[in-house]
């Protein structure tokens, strides 16, 4: 009867369990969840990060070391959850930033027009500063309301639009070339625009509304000190259709840089040709050469 031969290695791996590591590969739902981690500049691919990590971890630690991968899936976890907290933050931040442009700028403006529409200037002048409001008479306001009345129309209401259409209003309402475009104005070193994020609507179609300001702490309380805009402009400006400027109180022109060409004078009006001058004199006669003597 043949015996097996004695194989040692055997019997040291069945004594002692040094069984061979069978072999390792990275789990894709660890990359893919450092993947979707790392593009956190797009809202969600954190929280999808986050979710492929776990999962990850949960498959590693079921596949008998046939999996690795658990450092890539703990740090898509991490970063997918730190982009998600900054997205969140940032949504509610801007939330409550529409809410209060809205409260504290879009509605006193829409009550501003209305004010100015129904010829309650005592009303619309509150939004002005108490010096600005001095100086702008009914007239002003008279003349304004004709303005917009001709160009827009009836006011009707305010909103936000898609960006799509903001893009194209501004463009519409800013680049026009007629008389009080923004390329002929330039507003003095202590006053700034504050262009508005919505659209007003008229009868005519949109219009971009611009208050002229000259606190620039006037900012900070109109988006973070909860305050109104009535009391804090100095002007006012509607770009209406075609790049028409419709300005509250006139505003200042940029004094021209050329120098006027000298004016030519009309036909017939212009000074006298001066008098033909005096013939000059005849040059002196020569005297004659004296006689020779026996001539």
């Amino acid at each position: 009867m043949s015996q097996r031969p004695f194989d040692q290695a055997a019997a040291e791996r069945f004594l002692y369990g040094d069984e061979p590591e069978p072999q390792q590969r990275v789990s894709a739902l660890a990359v893919s969840s450092l993947v979707f981690s790392l593009v956190c500049c797009l809202p969600g691919t954190g929280l999808i990060g986050a979710g492929l990590g776990t999962g990850a971890i949960y498959a590693i630690g079921k596949s008998g070391r046939r999996l690795g991968g658990n450092g890539l899936a703990l740090v898509g976890i991490v970063l997918g959850l730190l982009s998600t907290m900054v997205w969140v933050g940032l949504l509610i931040g801007g939330a409550q930033m529409l809410r209060s442009m809205d409260r504290n700028i879009t509605q006193p403006t829409a009550a501003f027009f209305r004010a100015v529409e129904g010829g309650d200037f005592g009303a619309a002048r509150a939004a002005l500063t108490q010096g600005a409001g001095a100086a702008t008479g009914d007239d002003a306001f008279e003349r304004f309301r004709r303005e917009l009345a001709d160009a827009l129309g009836a006011f009707r209401q305010a909103e936000n639009p898609d960006v799509g259409e903001l893009i194209s209003t501004f463009r519409s309402g800013g680049t026009g070339t007629a008389s009080g475009s923004s390329r002929e104005i330039r507003l003095p070193a202590n006053q700034f625009p504050l262009p508005l994020p919505q659209v007003f609507r008229f009868e005519k179609g949109p219009a971009v509304v611009m208050w002229i300001m000259d606190d620039p702490a006037a900012l900070y309380t109109l988006f973070f000190g909860n305050q109104s805009i009535d009391g804090r402009s100095v002007n006012l400006v509607v770009w209406g259709p075609q790049g028409r400027a419709i300005w509250l109180r006139p505003p200042p022109q940029t004094p021209s840089t050329s120098s006027p060409a000298p004016a030519q004078p009309a036909a017939g009006t212009g000074p006298a040709a001066p008098e033909s001058a005096p013939p000059s004199p005849p040059p002196p006669a020569e005297p004659n050469p004296p006689a020779k003597p026996g001539a």
